[in-house]
């Protein structure tokens, strides 16, 4: 028969003649949990009703222990449990009957009411263990998990801000380029330097000659002098060519290395520039040294 522990749910397979019709009390060999087993109904209808005592019946003399079942101790280990007992002292006013051994109590006649048992049997069927459900773990939003991360959120600002800074510049560098930089600017206000009196810049304005391309800019081309009226060698530096609108507006600006670095007195040398890319809004022209 089959029989389960109330307190582990393990299970156990035993013969029906180790419980017996009238049951006893077992223990589970895993929890060490004691409980009433009550009989199965086979052992039950085996036995029959039991004998009614009368007074002049005299009491049967004790009945011979019941063979072992064949083919009981020939059995593998492995197809059949082990079947051990545990006899423990008597409750006070019982004792257990005379002539009966405890193999007879386990395997063979019925165990008297009086008698208190426990019946160890060792486990051999695996316990059944019923698995937590697995669940899914929910899917998390890519786009959110990014702005949750600091890391990510931080660095990805400053690439933007990067970015926005990269087309501001650009911007303002192809307004300035293109309109002029504006009068309140202060870089856009050219001062041109004074390295020497001895150095004479000769470029007059009907040398300034502009002419309009197919792309919408301008070529400009100018031509001039420097003369060192000096009685001593002078060095030449380099020489600034500023352009503006008809608002006095700087639309553009160049410098223009001389040929030569150095000129000694009454030495002159001819300067011709030639510059594409010019804003078209570009109407007059001031040359002169570049600021030191």
């Amino acid at each position: 028969m089959q029989i389960a522990c109330p307190a582990c749910h393990t299970r156990y397979s035993v013969p029906d003649t180790a419980i017996g019709a009238k049951g006893r009390t077992v223990r589970c060999a895993k929890c060490r949990h004691s409980w009433y087993q009550a009989g199965s109904e086979e052992a039950i209808e085996a036995e029959g009703p039991p004998p009614v005592d009368t007074p002049e019946d005299a009491p049967a003399p004790p009945a011979d222990p019941a063979p072992m079942a064949e083919g009981w101790d020939e059995q593998p280990e492995a197809e059949e449990p082990t079947v051990t007992t545990e006899v423990e002292d008597a409750p006070s006013g019982f004792s257990p009957r005379e002539g009966v051994t405890q193999q007879d109590e386990v395997f063979g006649e019925r165990p008297s009411p009086a008698t208190y048992e426990e019946v160890v049997i060792e486990e051999t069927i695996v316990t059944e263990t019923v698995a937590e459900p697995y669940e899914e773990p929910e899917p998390v939003d890519a786009e959110y998990e990014d702005l949750d991360t600091p890391r990510r959120g931080a660095g990805r600002i400053v690439v933007i801000c990067l970015v926005l800074l990269v087309l501001a510049a650009a911007g303002i560098y192809g307004a300035v380029r293109y309109f002029g930089a504006p009068d309140w600017l202060p870089v856009g206000q050219t001062t041109f330097g004074a390295p020497s009196e001895s150095l004479v810049l000769d470029f007059s304005r009907d040398d300034f000659d502009h002419k309009d391309l197919p792309n919408g800019r301008q070529l400009v081309a100018t031509s001039g002098t420097i003369t060192n009226t000096g009685t001593k060698i002078e060095r030449v530096p380099p020489i600034l060519v500023v352009l503006r609108d008809s608002q006095d507006r700087i639309v553009y600006s160049w410098e223009i290395d001389p040929p030569k670095s150095e000129l000694g007195p009454g030495e002159s040398v001819k300067v011709s520039e030639m510059v594409t890319d010019v804003p078209r809004s570009a109407q007059d022209i001031t040359i002169g040294w570049k600021p030191s």
